[in-house]
């Protein structure tokens, strides 16, 4: 098994693996802020609690259309 095979063995495996890479800005927050804060009334976003935040395994789950709007 090499490693691309794996990182891709399981949608849990690759979220897990993403998520380790320290990252400013990924794919799975821009996600997050389209869906989410767009509609949310909250003043204090750094104590978000939705479980989507942060989560490469949400996104990982997303239909690809609605992950590359």
């Amino acid at each position: 098994m090499n490693v691309f095979e794996k990182i891709t063995e399981s949608p849990e495996t690759l979220a897990a693996f993403l998520g380790s890479i320290p990252a400013i800005e990924t794919p799975w927050d821009d996600a997050f802020h389209r869906i989410y804060c767009s509609s949310c009334s909250a003043e204090d976003c750094d104590d978000c609690r939705r479980p989507e935040r942060d989560s490469p395994l949400w996104w990982l789950g997303l239909p690809a259309a609605e992950a590359e709007k």
